[in-house]
């Protein structure tokens, strides 16, 4: 027994891709997912415990350092996390120390430990009761103290009750006149919470039986797709379905995409359901989440609401998932690793045997695809989205023949002006306008040049190096100088959000206009008219736009020109998803403009005047027919390095391996490759990317696995990264 040792397999929270090896000689076992305190680079970090295996020699592993510290008893997470955990990053290729630290609150990774229930009581001692108050000589406080102890015991609720100082209380303390006890308990579940409402919440029969079969199925793993509802109706569903939930005494974790739909989500529920409620998010206070971990561990039945923090929150009796805006891009993790918290999620359910709801009004073309295959169960809440969406105003600008002062064409202001003139609002979509045209500015006076003739804004052509009037249709001689200051020496500029604040005061003078960003979230701007709005697709959710009348699209021709085919996809998801804003603050009469140079063509026609469902289903038309995902299986392998010449190396030996060993034997795998190398300013290293597409995923990660075995000394001794993305989260 002696010879015997444990070997521990420990993960930090340290960015490489690498698990550290220590030995453990302590008396109790090894216990995986706790936390332990050891030695790394001279100093002492904490780390969880991944696994460990028994050896009988102990002499053959003298070199490696022993664990100095056990933190915790038992496990963090429970059984089904740590699957998860476990599968995510062998299906992603992804560093589990990365997984296993995502989301996991500072009071865990600093090594602090829970606290128990522990209260304690204060008592008077036999001494103190034969104590004469009326002859000893002491301070007014502490024979108050005395005069309450001799009554009864005191709680730390008496003691706050009463003002008492803890001082005083130690001083009495030494004088052997009190004691103090301490007391574990356990709180007992008397939580009365009421599952019916005053106010009935009516449903049609259809969504009644499709809910009845989700209950049926709260112990196995199923996948169901809520579609085509506003939020009002969504909010009916949900409320609905965490009545029935709730009577099995089970817990219901909702993951949504920010945190103003998070609080919006929380005071709806509140409202019809009268049981605890959680939210949790990253702008928790570190005490606030040590408590809900503690909570979630519980056996009473709960709503949990989280961000995407709370996909590795270990809770017991968890009864259904639900992942709102299941299409929504911050669940897709862009990191050194990357990976997707939707089938992180899709995972979880799977190990825990429950079902799973995925939300959205514009579901990913994968989940549809999924849906047609019967993989998933789709649930239609109603038709009204569709028919609001064929009642809009919808009007479309063709760019090829119109004149523009700056941004603007002639007869999108008239139609602005319009508006105006009702005092309406108007909101400008301001996403991309840097792609829109290049002016001109002068190197010394910073003024914008200007057509002689109109008198307007002209646009540098660069790839033709014209200067170009969009008024006059006037091509201008680079060769020119400056009208304000006669200087030759000019330089061009993308269009910008200053810029274009400039333009709209010279098209629309003496008409209020404000640019909403986070910083003035907090102000109320119902009131206004009259008035134009600038705001970017990020930030609309956090504004209640309820007086809008007009939204105006200036340039989207950006997002179908692009090579990159998951880009038109992503647009259309965003653009319905701004319409049903429009539609869930109850603003049905607003109009739309499109300003844009593809209206012959026919995805673009498809996308504006057809429904997100109907322009999807002719998306994955497109995708099948070139054989694009869901059809088939694209992954990116990325090299990182701070040496430019290393990985242009490692480069040119992986597309040798590919061309020599893979394209002849498999028809069905292809590469893209870039030889350009770029550089990342903010991180300050150069990378490339290639491209595998496969209609296997398994041969993809094999790929992966033998480029890194076959490239392991090559990588650890030139300091170069080596990075894996199945599911195509970033772009080529």
């Amino acid at each position: 027994m002696k010879n015997i040792v444990f070997i521990v397999k420990i993960a930090f929270n340290i960015p490489v891709n690498k698990i550290f090896s220590y030995l453990y000689n302590l008396r109790e076992f090894p216990i995986i997912g706790g936390r332990v305190i050891v030695n790394f680079n001279n100093k002492k970090i904490i780390g969880i415990i991944l696994s460990y295996k028994i050896y009988n020699n102990k002499k053959k592993y003298f070199k490696l350092k022993y664990v100095n510290y056990v933190i915790d008893k038992v496990s963090i997470f429970n059984n089904f996390v740590w699957k998860t955990i476990l599968k995510c990053s062998e299906y992603y290729e992804c560093s589990i120390n990365f997984i296993i630290f995502f989301g996991i609150p500072n009071f865990i990774k600093n090594g602090k430990i829970f606290k128990h229930n522990l209260k304690y009581f204060w008592y008077i001692t036999n001494y103190g009761k034969k104590l004469n108050l009326k002859i000893i000589k002491m301070c007014k406080k502490k024979i108050f103290i005395i005069k309450l102890l001799k009554k009864n015991v005191l709680y730390v609720d008496d003691v706050k009750k009463y003002n008492l100082s803890n001082y005083i209380l130690n001083l009495l303390k030494k004088e052997n006149i009190c004691k103090k006890k301490n007391i574990f308990f356990k709180k007992k579940n008397n939580e009365i919470f009421n599952l019916i409402n005053k106010n009935v919440i009516k449903v049609k029969k259809n969504i009644e039986i499709k809910l009845e079969k989700i209950i049926k199925n709260l112990n196995s793993f199923k996948v169901w797709l809520l579609t085509n509802s506003l939020f009002h109706q969504k909010i009916k569903f949900y409320i609905l379905l965490f009545r029935k939930v709730l009577k099995y005494n089970l817990k219901i974790l909702l993951i949504v995409s920010n945190y103003y739909l998070l609080n919006k989500f929380k005071k709806e529920i509140e409202k019809n359901i009268f049981v605890s409620i959680y939210s949790y998010h990253s702008n928790l206070t570190e005490k606030k989440k040590s408590f809900y971990w503690k909570i979630f561990r519980k056996k009473h039945p709960a709503i949990i609401i989280s961000t995407k923090i709370g996909i590795f929150v270990p809770i017991v009796n968890l009864g259904i998932l639900i992942l709102d805006e299941e299409n929504s891009n911050s669940y897709k993790i862009v990191d050194k690793w990357t990976f997707n918290i939707k089938n992180v999620f899709l995972i979880r359910s799977y190990f825990e045997k429950i079902p799973i709801i995925l939300e959205s009004s514009e579901p990913e073309l994968n989940t549809l695809h999924n849906v047609y295959k019967n993989k998933i169960k789709k649930i239609k809440i109603s038709n009204k989205i569709i028919n609001y969406y064929k009642n809009l105003n919808k009007i479309l600008i063709n760019m090829n023949n119109e004149r523009f002062k700056g941004v603007f064409s002639i007869s999108l202001i008239n139609k602005i002006n319009i508006f105006l003139k009702k005092n309406n609002n108007i909101c400008i979509l301001i996403d991309n306008i840097s792609n829109i045209f290049f002016f001109i500015k002068c190197y010394f006076c910073k003024s914008i040049l200007k057509c002689n003739f109109c008198n307007q804004i002209c646009e540098f052509k660069i790839y033709e190096k014209k200067i170009f009037c969009r008024f006059c249709f006037f091509d201008k001689n680079i060769f020119f100088s400056c009208f304000k200051c006669g200087s030759k020496k000019f330089y061009y500029k993308k269009c910008n959000i200053s810029f274009l604040i400039k333009n709209i005061q010279e098209v629309f003078p003496k008409i209020p206009i404000f640019f909403l960003k986070e910083k003035n979230i907090k102000n109320n701007f119902s009131f206004l008219s009259k008035s134009i709005f600038l705001i970017k697709n990020e930030n609309i959710y956090k504004y209640k736009l309820n007086n809008i009348d007009l939204l105006v699209l200036l340039y989207i021709d950006y997002y179908f020109n692009l090579p990159y085919f998951k880009h038109i996809e992503i647009f259309s998801q965003k653009y319905y998803g701004i319409i049903r804003l429009f539609l869930d603050n109850f603003n049905f009469s607003f109009t739309i403009i499109i300003q844009t140079k593809l209206i012959k063509n026919s995805l673009f026609n498809k996308f504006f005047y057809c429904g997100y469902m109907i322009f999807s289903e002719y998306l994955l038309y497109i995708r099948k027919k070139y054989n694009l995902p869901p059809f088939n299986f694209h992954a990116i392998i990325r090299l990182e390095s701070k040496n430019k010449k290393k990985v242009f190396i490692l480069l040119k030996k992986i597309l040798i391996i590919f061309n020599k060993s893979y394209i002849y034997d498999n028809r069905d795998f292809f590469f893209i490759s870039c030889n350009n190398i770029y550089f990342n300013k903010y991180n300050n290293y150069f990378y490339s990317k290639i491209l595998l597409s496969h209609s296997s995923k398994l041969f993809l990660r094999k790929i992966f696995r033998k480029l890194k075995e076959y490239f392991k000394n090559f990588l650890y001794i030139n300091n170069i990264n080596i990075f894996f993305d199945i599911d195509t989260v970033q772009t080529i």
